[in-house]
C-alpha cells in the first residue's frame, strides 16, 4: 500500500512538471509597406506587395485574399492572378511565390496581376499570417480599381 502511495506521488510530479513547458503565444508581426490604403490601381495594371514579416520563433504560412464590398464571390476576384480563392501560386510575373515556413524574419516583394477587364470599385486586400504555433495576425487595406 504505501509502495502504491509513492508510486502515485511520483506520478503526479512527474505529470506536474510536464504541464509548465512555454508555448508559443505571441502572434507574428506584419509591418505592410504596400498596398497602402486606399490605393488606386488601374484596370491592366499590377498591385505591389511588399511586406515584412517576423515572429519569435518560427513563421508558418500567409494568406492573401481580395474581396470587392464584402464579396469573396469568384467573378470579382478571379482578375487578381493572387487570391487563395483562386489557388494561385504565382505572381503576376510568373515568378512562386515567396515560401516562409521556418523563417524569423524575412521581406517579401510581388506584383498581384489586375486583368483588364477587372470589375471598377472598391476591393479589399487582405493578409493573413500564421506562425508555428498557429498564432495568427491579419492586416487589410482598401484599394479602387479604375479604368486605365
Amino acid at each position: 500500500m504505501i509502495l502504491n502511495f509513492q508510486s502515485i506521488l511520483i506520478l503526479v510530479s512527474l505529470l506536474g512538471f510536464n504541464c509548465h513547458v512555454d508555448t508559443d503565444k505571441i502572434k507574428p508581426s506584419i509591418e505592410l509597406i504596400s498596398p497602402v490604403d486606399i490605393s488606386e490601381i488601374r484596370q491592366g495594371e499590377a498591385l505591389k506587395v511588399s511586406v515584412v514579416l517576423s515572429d519569435n520563433i518560427a513563421l508558418e504560412d500567409y494568406k492573401i485574399s481580395i474581396a470587392k464590398g464584402g464579396s469573396e464571390d469568384l467573378c470579382f476576384v478571379k482578375s487578381f492572378s493572387c487570391n487563395h480563392l483562386t489557388n494561385a501560386c504565382v505572381d503576376a510575373d510568373g515568378n512562386a511565390l515567396p515560401i516562409i515556413k521556418g523563417k524569423q524574419n524575412v521581406k517579401i516583394d510581388f506584383n498581384i496581376g489586375v486583368e483588364k477587364d477587372a470589375f471598377v470599385g472598391d476591393y479589399y486586400f487582405s493578409l493573413v499570417v500564421k506562425d508555428k504555433a498557429g498564432n495568427k495576425h491579419i492586416k487589410k487595406r482598401c484599394f479602387t480599381v479604375t479604368r486605365c
